[in-house]
C-alpha cells in the first residue's frame, strides 16, 4: 500500500509539470522586440551634460558667455577665450535673462559710469555686472565682477576668472585686469585692431603715453626665493628699460639673473648695466 501511494503521488506530479509547461508559452518575439525597440538607446543629451560637469570653470565660463551672447547680440569675436567678446547691438535685457538660470544670485548690471581716456578726450560707458559664478575673492567680494564696455552700438564684455578691472587710455584703446586675491593678470586691447596683448603678471602699471612702467615683477632665484623688479615696456609688451628698485641694496650683476628670459637679459646687456637693484622679502 505503501508503495502504491509513493507512485501515484508521483504520476500526479508528472501530470502537473505537463500541464504547467502546456500552458506557459514560448517567448514573444514581437514582445521581445517591442520591449527592446521601448527601451530608450544612450541618451546623448545625458552625456553631454555629465561631459560639461567635467568642464574646468574656465571652458565652461567661455561656453555659458559664447552662448548667451549669440542669442542676445550680434557678436563678432569670442576667440580671446580668456578674456573678451565683442560684438554690436547687446540686448541688456536678454542678457541678464539668459545668464540668470546659469547662476544661484541673479547676475545683475551693479553699476554704470561713463568714463574718459586718460591720454585723449574718448569716453565708453562701463558697466559692471554680477559674473554667473558665485565664489571668487572671499568674504568681502563674495561674487565675481564683469565688465562690459559700451561704445555706440559696439560693445567688449570682458570676463574674467574673479574680478574684471578696465580703464580706457585713448580712443579704442584699454587696459584691462584681471584681480584676484594673489596676483593682477594686465592685458592692453586695442578695439579698431581687435587686437589682445598680453602684458603678464605684475604688481602695479604706471602708463604714459608710448610706454609703462611696470613696478614689482615677481621672478624667481635659481636657487630658489623671490624677487622684485620693475620694467619699462612698450604698448606691445616689449623690454624698453630695466629700472633700479629705489632705497635697495640688494644689487646684483647679470651673472645672478642668467636663469631669467632672454628679453631681460638682452636689456640688461643693452643698458649696460653693472647691477641692477631689487626688492627682496627676507
Amino acid at each position: 500500500m505503501k508503495y502504491i501511494i509513493i507512485v501515484l503521488f508521483c504520476f500526479m506530479g508528472a501530470i502537473g509539470f505537463y500541464l504547467y509547461n502546456q500552458d506557459t508559452p514560448e517567448p514573444n518575439n514581437e514582445v521581445s522586440q517591442a520591449v527592446k525597440e521601448d527601451t530608450p538607446e544612450p541618451n546623448n543629451e545625458v552625456s553631454q551634460a555629465v561631459k560639461e560637469d567635467g568642464e574646468t570653470r574656465y571652458q565652461k565660463n567661455h561656453r555659458i558667455y559664447s552662448e548667451v551672447l549669440k542669442k542676445c547680440s550680434d557678436i563678432e569675436n569670442y576667440k580671446f577665450k580668456s578674456v573678451i567678446h565683442t560684438g554690436s547691438n547687446l540686448d541688456l535685457n536678454c542678457l541678464e535673462m539668459e545668464l540668470a538660470p546659469h547662476s544661484q544670485v541673479k547676475p545683475k548690471i551693479l553699476s554704470t559710469n561713463e568714463i574718459t581716456g586718460k591720454f585723449d578726450e574718448a569716453s565708453v560707458t562701463l558697466m559692471e555686472i554680477k559674473s554667473v559664478f558665485d565664489i571668487c575673492s572671499g568674504e568681502y567680494e563674495p561674487f565675481c565682477k564683469d565688465n562690459l564696455i559700451i561704445d555706440n552700438d559696439k560693445f567688449i564684455y570682458v570676463r574674467t576668472s574673479d574680478q574684471a578691472e578696465t580703464s580706457l587710455l585713448k580712443e579704442n584703446t584699454y587696459h584691462l585686469v584681471n584681480r584676484t586675491s594673489t596676483y593682477r593678470s594686465n592685458y592692453i586691447y586695442y578695439a579698431d585692431k581687435n587686437k589682445l596683448v598680453d602684458l603678464s603678471f605684475g604688481g602695479t602699471l604706471e602708463f604714459e603715453e608710448d610706454t609703462i612702467i611696470k613696478y614689482g615683477v615677481k621672478s624667481y632665484w635659481d636657487g630658489g626665493g623671490a624677487f622684485w623688479y620693475n620694467v619699462k615696456i612698450d604698448y606691445e609688451g616689449n623690454f624698453i628699460e630695466l629700472i633700479n628698485e629705489e632705497d635697495s641694496d640688494n644689487c646684483y650683476p647679470l651673472e645672478e639673473f642668467d636663469h631669467n628670459n632672454e628679453e631681460f637679459k638682452n636689456t640688461f646687456k643693452q643698458q649696460g648695466l653693472k647691477e641692477l637693484c631689487v626688492w627682496e622679502n627676507y
